[in-house]
C-alpha cells in the first residue's frame, strides 16, 4: 500500500541563495523513497550549516567602516514642536545633502551594513573611504526627502524598518521599499514592533526579529541579515536570543564608535549625525577611519 508523507524543512535564514527553499513534499512508496529523500534533505541542511560558518580568518580582522545614523529627514517647517531640542532625531534635507556631498567630494563612497557584515564574516578588508548611511524606523520622510539625495549622489543606504509598520501611515510602503532595494540599498531589520528588547523575554526577542524578517522578505524578496536594536537597547540576554534566532549576522546599537568584527558582530557601534554638524564636522568624524 502506498503511503504519502509530507515533510516541511525550513533552512536557516540569512543565506539568500536558498531563500526560495521553503519546503520539500516527500511522497513515499513502501518507505524506500522516504529514506532517500530525507537523506538528501539532511545533506542540504548540512550544506546550509557549512555556509553559515564564519571563515577562520574572520577572527583576525577588525574593520573600521563608519556607520552614520540618521532618523527623520524633514524640512524645518515640518518638524514637530520641540524638535529643535532633538537635533539627533531631526535633520533637514539641505543639511543632509551638504554633509553627504562633502564626503563624496572628499572621496568617500557608500557601502551597506550588509556588505560590512559579509566582509567581516569572510575576514576581508573593505576598500578605503567606505562608509554606511543607516536610517532608522522606515519612515516615509526617508523616501520623500533622503532617497532623492541618495539617487543624485549615487549613494546607497541601509534602511532599518519596523516590520509591522510597513505600509502604515507615515511609513514606507512595500512598493517604496522594493524600489530602494532594487537600486542597491539595503532594507534591514529594526524588529517587528520597535520593542525595547532589554524589557522583553527571550521568546519575544526571537519573535520580534523573526516576524520582521518575514515581513521584509514578503515586501522586497530578500531577508535582512543586519539588525538595529530599537533605541540602541541590548544586553547579553538580548544578544544570546538574537544569536539563537539565527538570521542576524551583525547588529548595531547607538553607542558611538567605529569598529566591526565577527567576534563583536552583535554589538557594533554607529555615529549619530546631528543637524548642527557642519559638513566639515562629519568629515572630521570619519576621516580617522579612511583606511577601513
Amino acid at each position: 500500500m502506498a503511503i504519502e508523507t509530507i515533510t516541511t524543512i525550513r533552512p536557516k535564514r540569512g543565506i539568500d541563495h536558498y531563500q526560495t527553499v521553503e519546503r520539500f513534499i516527500v511522497c513515499a512508496i513502501h518507505g524506500t523513497e522516504v529514506k532517500l529523500v530525507l537523506a538528501c534533505a539532511l545533506a542540504l541542511a548540512g550544506t546550509l550549516g557549512a555556509l553559515a560558518s564564519p571563515n577562520p580568518a574572520a577572527a583576525a580582522i577588525t574593520l573600521h567602516v563608519p556607520v552614520l545614523l540618521y532618523h527623520n529627514v524633514l524640512p524645518r517647517d515640518q518638524w514637530p514642536a520641540g524638535a529643535t531640542n532633538q537635533l539627533t532625531a531631526y535633520i533637514t534635507p539641505e543639511r543632509v545633502y551638504a554633509q553627504l556631498k562633502y564626503l563624496r567630494d572628499h572621496g568617500w563612497r557608500t557601502v551597506t551594513a550588509r556588505s560590512v557584515a559579509e566582509y567581516a564574516k569572510r575576514g576581508e578588508r573593505m576598500h578605503s573611504k567606505a562608509f554606511v548611511i543607516s536610517v532608522d524606523d522606515g519612515r516615509l520622510n526617508g523616501y520623500r526627502y533622503l532617497w532623492p539625495i541618495l539617487r543624485e549622489l549615487k549613494f546607497r543606504a541601509t534602511f532599518y524598518v519596523v516590520g509591522s509598520r510597513i505600509g502604515r501611515d507615515k511609513f514606507m510602503s512595500a512598493d517604496q521599499l522594493r524600489e530602494i532595494n532594487a537600486a542597491g540599498s539595503e532594507i534591514a531589520n529594526h524588529t517587528h514592533e520597535h520593542l525595547t528588547l532589554t524589557k522583553a523575554t527571550r521568546a519575544e526577542v526571537i519573535a520580534q526579529v523573526r516576524m520582521s524578517s518575514d515581513a521584509i522578505y514578503e515586501a522586497v524578496g530578500r531577508r535582512p541579515i543586519t539588525l538595529a536594536y530599537p533605541g540602541g537597547a541590548y544586553n547579553t540576554a538580548v544578544m544570546d536570543a538574537v544569536r539563537s534566532e539565527g538570521s542576524t549576522w551583525m547588529a548595531f546599537s547607538v553607542e558611538y564608535g567605529c569598529s566591526e568584527s565577527w567576534s563583536t558582530r552583535l554589538h557594533e557601534q554607529r555615529m549619530i549625525i546631528r543637524h548642527d554638524f557642519t559638513p566639515a564636522n562629519v568629515l572630521a568624524k570619519v576621516a580617522p577611519y579612511a583606511a577601513g
